[in-house]
């Protein structure tokens, strides 16, 4: 505030309160320029007077030093990691396990109708300087967020230049937040004053001056039609380009006659480039993040009319309207390419067998064999093919039927078949296919073969241009060659140790990679074939080397002859795929685990269910090599009853977090608890871990301290083997079952809330006894829920059976409750979390009284 400002508001204050004191008469005197002050008797006589002052006594405030915007900006700028900026499912990982602070910057109104993220605090961002007591020292983690990503991105640019040092913006609308069923409170929350900082006060000042234009609507929002609008309009308009010199580039710029171009990490260090403070300005970026960052620094500095554009320039550009430079369009075969991946049937192959019932049909499709001169006249072809090394591809085009026409091409093993089908699509042909058998196979099945080269293919007049053919002529003269783009997975590994550089590119679905597992590599990108053309921006450069696989060598194969005619000379398809790489024995990282081989192991050769008593065990700890035993119950229990003398003791839910205590996976291994429960949840969990000789003890902790056995007081000392190592994955799979059925109640139900259950909830039955029993026996009479039976000795192999609900709420019994308890398990490393034991199994519910019914085999 200025001297002369602050003198006549300390002037104003003096008159008020002389005019105060004056009471009702000076309220009838006449108005003049300067107001006589008078002290009228009445006054004094109706209110005391205080000790009159001459002259009220007022405090000049402190200076506030200017704030050191350059450096603050500057140091955002330097420091900034993606923009700042964090995607929903990354803050919901940093939730669970870090959770930064969270604030809402969108207006009040908004928050009440539409709820907030769970855990979040709530500042307008217009009042956002206004309320910094709110806010953790400068070093906690702070994620703001808004209707839709621009408010909070004015408000963490802010509150960066005010001190706290790590600040990001969620690039999700919260209405897709909210959709996507992550955690979402109705109302406004409350907040605590922490008053855990000290910012600078100049610059708070300077923060809140500029949201009390920029932090209302429209937020500093300019939308592509306005701002076409204002170019043409308005001469004076200064046009601000804050992207990459790249992406200006390989994308053009808006055409506007005021333009300046800003890097956003260059934005302070070159605000000589900046147009004077009163000026109408406009700056844009890629979608509109990095444009408002800068409105905002400008914004803090005193500008009053800047605009960030809204979509960015890929909105502008999108809308039609004008844009300088650029790359050209894109090349003429990328339409063929993107056809051909949204419109391939199994991948554009086609198996001997199909090819044989085409050929004896009535349109039979043009053959192209691309093998070499030489293998032809050694093996001879498939009768009535073409031949065209593939290295000459283009020289066919004239022999080929039309575009539409059916084309098989076929070679050697179906890896140049793959390169050539894909070519061919490329340059507009769209119904061809790679034969996926062998020729040696072809020959071998009796399918009909001619010696030698075919003889000669008339040709049409069709003349084809250069930008068709000479993509595909370069990128066959390096792919069309041996080895024809293929590595094997001895040389794809030793380059991942050798080529810090190399670039890895994994074509498969998304749900392949989950289930499977993937190759790691330092330089690793995720591209599914299927959306190979359309996510081209995340190829590597046309430089770098490369390495591709899929599941098998196909897709792969379609990728490197798309990559080759985009100019990329380095791409190699992966033989045999991520298949072959696991099956050669080479790391994966990820993927679902493979329980079903162990568990159907262990269902096949198990004898007495897997199950030992006392008597048996005390047989076995006298022999020279006694089982390894395994106590699983809890600290407690040992510590108040002991344990078995020479068992090593892991809490059932802590089983897979102490794999360094276990023994080799083919030793001899006997689970025990206090009753049985929690052996049979162990044993059964470690044979899906590796181990083939598990078995769990059937006599209750108790029975074996009553009978004399050998005891040993407290919890024994834990003894470090590191015998085995067992996959990531399979423990934490594991690792999550325990979570659940390895603390109590350890998925037992008791006879009577089965009972309950069954009247009131949707149920899910299963009955994993034997279906002589179930005859012999009966079964559970479930009423309205629905009953699967299926044997115990099944249950991995006919697990298609299984419900498909995963939270669906299931039972399981047998006769006793081992069974069950060994089904529970398994579904339980399904990731199902809703599944009970009945405990006493049938017998137990017989035993209650309640109702069973005669089994009828399906």
């Amino acid at each position: 505030m200025s001297k002369k400002l602050f003198a006549l508001l300390s002037l104003l204050v003096v008159t008020s309160m002389l005019l105060a004191a004056c009471g009702p008469q000076a309220a009838e005197a006449p108005v003049v320029e300067e107001p006589a002050v008078e002290e009228p008797a009445e006054a004094e006589a109706e209110e005391p007077a205080e000790e009159p002052a001459e002259e009220p006594v007022v405090e000049e405030p402190e200076e506030v030093a200017p704030p050191d915007l350059d450096a603050a900006f500057g140091d955002l700028l330097a420091n900034m990691v993606a923009y700042n900026t964090i995607k929903a499912d990354t803050l919901m990982e940093e939730m669970v396990d870090a959770p930064p602070f969270l604030i809402d910057m969108r207006t009040l109104g908004e928050v009440e109708e539409q709820g907030h993220i769970d855990g979040a605090i709530h500042i307008p961002l217009n009042e956002l300087a206004q309320n910094l007591n709110l806010l953790p020292d400068f070093d906690t983690p702070i994620v703001a967020y808004c209707g839709s990503g621009w408010r909070a991105t004015f408000g963490m640019t802010v509150l960066d230049a005010m001190g706290w040092n790590d600040v990001r913006t969620l690039k999700a609308k919260f209405a897709d937040w909210k959709e996507a069923g992550n955690p979402v409170v109705e109302g406004v929350p409350t907040a605590e004053v922490l008053d855990a900082t000290t910012p600078d006060a100049g610059m708070v000042a300077a923060v809140d001056a500029m949201l009390a234009i920029y932090g209302v609507k429209p937020y500093g929002i300019i939308t592509a039609e306005n701002l076409n609008l204002a170019i043409t309009e308005n001469p004076e308009l200064i046009v601000i380009d804050v992207r990459t010199a790249g992406e200006l580039e390989s994308k053009g710029t808006i055409d506007a006659p005021n333009f300046i171009h800003i890097p956003i990490e260059e934005f302070v260090a070159e605000m000589a480039q900046w147009p004077a403070a009163d000026a109408d300005i406009a700056i844009y970026c890629g979608s509109g993040h990095r444009s408002t960052m800068a409105a905002a620094i400008m914004g803090t500095y005193g500008y009053n009319a800047v605009s960030s554009l809204k979509g960015g320039f890929g909105g502008w550009a999108g809308a039609g309207f004008p844009v300088m430079g650029g790359v050209p369009a894109a090349p003429v075969f990328e339409a063929g390419f993107q056809a051909m991946l949204e419109n391939m049937a199994a991948y554009n192959t086609i198996r001997a067998d199909g090819l044989m019932e085409e050929l004896v049909g009535d349109a039979p499709p043009f053959l192209l064999d691309v093998r070499t001169t030489g293998e032809l006249e050694e093996k001879g072809h498939i009768t009535g093919a073409a031949h065209m090394p593939l290295e000459n591809l283009t020289q066919a085009l004239n022999i080929l039927p039309g575009t539409d026409d059916p084309i098989v091409v076929y070679c050697g093993s179906g890896w140049r078949a793959t390169l050539a089908m894909t070519s061919l699509h490329g340059m507009g042909w769209t119904n061809v296919r790679a034969l996926k058998t062998s020729f040696a196979d072809w020959v071998a099945a009796g399918n009909p073969v001619t010696e030698g080269l075919p003889g000669p293919f008339p040709a049409n007049a069709m003349a084809y241009p250069p930008e068709i053919t000479e993509p595909f002529d370069a990128s066959l003269a390096i792919y069309g060659v041996k080895p024809y783009s293929g590595i094997s997975a001895d040389d794809f590994n030793l380059a991942l140790g050798e080529n810090p550089d190399l670039q890895v590119i994994d074509v498969r679905r998304a749900e392949e990679v989950e289930s499977k597992g993937y190759i790691e590599a330092a330089n690793w990108t995720h591209i599914a074939l299927e959306d190979f053309v359309a996510n081209k921006d995340l190829w590597p450069a046309a430089d770098a080397d490369v390495v591709i696989y899929c599941g098998s060598g196909h897709r792969s194969t379609m990728a490197v002859a798309i990559l080759g005619a985009y100019g990329y000379e380095k791409a190699s398809s992966l033989k045999g795929g991520f298949g072959g790489w696991a099956g050669a024995g080479f790391a994966v990282a990820g993927g679902a685990p493979d329980f079903a081989t162990p568990l159907d192991a262990m269902l096949l050769n198990m004898e007495g269910y897997n199950t030992v008593k006392a008597d048996g065990l005390m047989a076995e700890l006298v022999e020279d090599q006694p089982p390894y035993l395994l106590d699983v119950r809890t600290t407690g229990e040992l510590e108040e009853k002991g344990h078995i003398t020479g068992a090593t003791h892991i809490p059932l839910a802590e089983l897979a977090q102490h794999t360094e205590l276990l023994p080799a996976f083919d030793t001899p291994i006997v689970a025990y608890c206090g009753s049985g429960w929690r052996a049979t949840l162990a044993m059964t969990a470690l044979h899906a871990m590796g181990y083939t000789d598990v078995r769990a003890h059937k006599t209750s902790f108790a029975d074996w301290v009553a009978a004399g056995n050998p005891v040993s007081e407290g919890v024994p000392e834990p003894m470090v083997l590191d015998a085995v190592e067992i996959p990531a994955n399979v423990l934490s799979a594991v690792d999550a079952a325990m979570a659940i059925y390895g603390v109590k109640p350890y998925a037992g139900i008791s006879a009577d809330d089965f009972n309950a259950a069954l009247a009131e909830e949707d149920l899910i039955v299963m009955d994993v006894r034997r279906n002589e029993e179930l005859g012999e026996k009966g079964i559970i009479d479930v009423g309205e829920a629905e009953f699967i039976d299926m044997p115990i000795e099944q249950f991995i192999a006919e697990m298609a059976l299984w419900p498909a609900d995963k939270d669906a709420k299931i039972v399981v019994y047998c006769g006793s409750g081992h069974r069950s308890t060994m089904a529970v398990t398994m579904m339980g490393l399904y990731g199902y979390t809703n599944v009970w034991s009945l405990k006493g199994g049938f017998s137990g519910w017989v035993g209650a009284e309640y109702p069973v019914m005669e089994y009828v085999a399906p």
